[in-house]
């Protein structure tokens, strides 16, 4: 117990680990919230229970986490977001003052290591022409077409993006929005076709 602040607040791995979902569920965020439950079921399987303190969670017990997903054979890349989420509850506990930032494994167990990098895929520009020139059967092969169309007009601006948009986004001929996921500022100039289907749905009244 002198591992953490304060011993009236001190909480199991498990306790956090079901405070932090409840939280993402309370916010709506039901699938991150059931990310998390994989891996607190994962961590489970691993040792039996999460009755432990964070402050038990060191560099060797990590060793020891990973060994055990390697023998389920798990892809790199699953290993990596499971660390991912561990860290995201430790980081979130030392927020809490649930355990004290000297006691943080990260800084030595390097999660990045177990990042697989994806090859890169593309398709070619003939293959493209024929999305942008295929005639949709009905409303929503039309509007996906339309979503592939501006996404491929407008420098691969993601749905995310394309769905927070608003006419106040259109300024002098040129789009700027901040990307979501990255929180910077994109500018880029609107090509004719793009003007034609941000006017295609428009809506008087509508941002």
């Amino acid at each position: 117990m002198d591992k953490v602040n304060n011993p009236v607040k001190a909480k199991t791995v498990k306790d956090v680990f079901e405070l932090y979902m409840k939280q993402l569920r309370t916010a709506n965020r039901i699938r991150y919230s059931d990310m998390f439950k994989t891996t607190y079921n994962s961590l489970v399987r691993f040792n039996g229970h999460l009755d432990i303190h964070f402050s038990e969670i060191d560099t060797a017990w990590l060793k020891r986490y990973e060994a055990f997903m390697r023998s389920e054979n798990l892809a790199m890349n699953t290993l990596g977001t499971r660390f991912v989420r561990l860290r995201t509850i430790f980081n979130f506990a030392i927020e809490e003052k649930i355990v004290k930032p000297e006691y943080y494994p990260f800084g030595k167990y390097k999660v990045s290591k177990l990042k697989q990098k994806t090859a890169k895929r593309s398709i070619l520009k003939s293959e493209v022409l024929k999305v942008l020139n295929y005639k949709g059967k009905t409303d929503y092969e039309c509007l996906s077409i339309d979503l592939f169309t501006f996404s491929y007009l407008t420098a691969g601006i993601n749905f995310t993006d394309i769905s927070n948009l608003t006419q106040s986004n259109v300024i002098d001929n040129r789009l700027s929005y901040i990307r979501q996921k990255t929180k910077k500022v994109i500018t880029i100039p609107v090509q004719p076709k793009a003007f034609e289907l941000i006017e295609k749905y428009k809506e008087s009244g509508n941002p």
